[in-house]
């Protein structure tokens, strides 16, 4: 598919309204995600794809080999691609708006929808607004963050020095924690993540 002239991978991960206004307002610039199969924390790895012949390791994976000399492959989105981000629409009086800011989007066309609101999963890509590039994806472990890191994923603070980088770390464990936690992974957990950094086109 093609929008605004740019061949779509297909979506980002889904983000929190703040999370959506941060990227909008281009003070969100990275993500993590965990993997789908998470590597056990002994694996060696994430082996460089030139360090791993043989493994089926290509663009879009990061491979982990196992004490016993298996091998744990971790699928990612690409440096390149050009992805949506999908938001939420509401319908109201026969028109359609971003449910974020109310803005109209006209490029939906007619609402086709039995109910008048669509979670942002659903929405069309011909529907999306904003366009992210991923720049750059590691696979880090949980407690390999920066502070510089913290603020590009969009968490900001009103101190300084040495109370910022404290209020900044505890923010993010916060937001952390409210996403992941519930699925068995809280930040003080050892485990693996995906970094992506993007920038909107």
């Amino acid at each position: 598919m093609m929008i605004q002239g740019h061949k779509i991978a297909g979506r980002m991960p889904l983000f929190q309204e703040w999370g959506r206004r941060a990227i909008r307002a281009g003070d969100k610039t990275q993500t993590r995600r965990l993997p789908k199969f998470q590597p056990p924390i002994d694996a060696e790895g994430p082996l460089e794809r030139a360090m791993a012949p043989g493994i089926g390791a290509t663009l879009g994976e990061f491979a982990f080999r196992y004490p016993d000399g298996g091998i744990h492959i971790v699928k990612t989105m690409m440096v390149g691609d050009i992805r949506v981000m999908t938001e939420p629409l509401v319908s109201f009086g026969g028109n359609t708006y971003y449910r974020d800011d109310n803005t109209p989007a006209f490029q939906i066309g007619d609402w086709r929808w039995k109910r008048d609101f669509l979670i942002s999963i659903y929405m069309p890509h011909e529907a999306a607004r904003t366009l992210c590039e991923i720049t750059g994806v590691r696979v880090v472990m949980s407690s390999d963050i920066s502070v510089e890191d913290i603020i590009a994923e969009g968490i900001s603070t009103t101190l300084r020095e040495h109370d910022a980088v404290c209020d900044l770390r505890q923010k993010w464990q916060e937001v952390y924690d409210s996403i992941n936690g519930k699925r068995g992974y809280p930040l003080s957990k050892p485990h693996w993540q995906i970094a992506y950094t993007f920038e909107v086109i």
